[in-house]
Formats: structure tokens, sequence, C-alpha cells
């Protein structure tokens, strides 16, 4: 997770430098100079500075109060956070991603059920392995969701349909 995202996030939260500096016990001047990127954030600051944003995040959503003439559910989302609410999103795939939690352990998995499946076309068309095939299928799917929110494919999917948008 990059600090200049994390403290962007900060910034749309409304929570400054100090603050964060307060939270991690440090001098400002730290945070200034990850900030600036005179200094690299060590990953012990950067997993407190996420877990404190996650968490005002969160406290901010249950803050916010639907319009009840709307008819808006509990989990209505403030038009002002929606951003924030991508950013948040994004690093916290990301976060994951860094733990070995994300989409690609995700695809790993699935590609290990894969190679336990039969080779046999016959036995493949059986309806239990034609369900787990199916199954896997979805579980790729929403992994290269989540992929194309965090990594470079977003990049590569961006420049194709800029490329088609031309054609």
């Amino acid at each position: 997770m990059h600090p200049q995202k994390l403290l962007a996030l900060a910034t749309a939260l409304d929570i400054s430098q100090a603050d964060i500096a307060r939270h991690l016990g440090i001098g400002r001047i730290q945070v200034v100079r990850w900030a600036t990127g005179k200094r690299p954030m060590p990953t012990k600051y950067r997993e407190a500075v996420w877990e404190f944003l996650r968490e005002a995040f969160h406290r901010r959503l249950a803050t916010g109060k639907a319009p009840e003439q709307r008819g808006l559910t509990a989990g209505w989302i403030p038009p002002q956070t929606e951003p924030i609410f991508q950013a948040v999103t994004a690093l916290s795939l990301e976060h994951a991603e860094m733990h070995g939690a994300g989409p690609t352990a995700v695809i790993g998995s699935v590609r290990e059920a894969l190679a336990a499946l039969p080779d046999d076309p016959k036995e493949l068309r059986k309806p239990a392995n034609t369900l787990r095939l199916l199954e896997l299928c979805g579980q790729l799917t929403d992994a290269s969701i989540l992929l194309a929110k965090i990594g470079p494919l977003q990049d590569a999917l961006e420049e194709r349909n800029n490329a088609n948008d031309t054609k």
C-alpha cells in the first residue's frame, strides 16, 4: 500500500497528518516526510495507519443517515462519501492482496481445484463436476474483477477499451 494513497484517503476523511502522528505516537514531521516522499513509510506504520483510516471510515459511515423520505436502507452511503468508499474498497483489496488473502490467492486455489478435476471428458460431463466447474468459473470471474480494481490490469483494460472506442 503506497503511503501517498493512505495519506490522500486521510485527507478525504478530514484526518490531518497531525492526527495520524498523534495516533502513532510519533512526530508530525515524520508523517510530512512520508507524504512528500522524502522518507519511506515503515511497514508497521503502514499497517497502523491503514487500520486507523479504516476505522475512521466505518465510524463516518455509521454516523451518516439516509434521508427517510427517500426510503433508503440502513446501508445507504452519503453521496459525498462515494469516492471515499471507492478508495477504501481499493485499499482494502490491495491490503488483502499484500497479506496473501486477495484475488491472486483465490486464483491459486481455483487452479489447484481445476487440477484435481478428472481429465476424462465423460467424467467432466457428470453433474457434480459440471457444477464444480461453474462454481470455479464464478470464483475466477470475481477474482479477475477484483484484480482489475487494484492492479495494472486496470490500465490495460482501459487502454483496450479506449482502442475499441476509437475504432
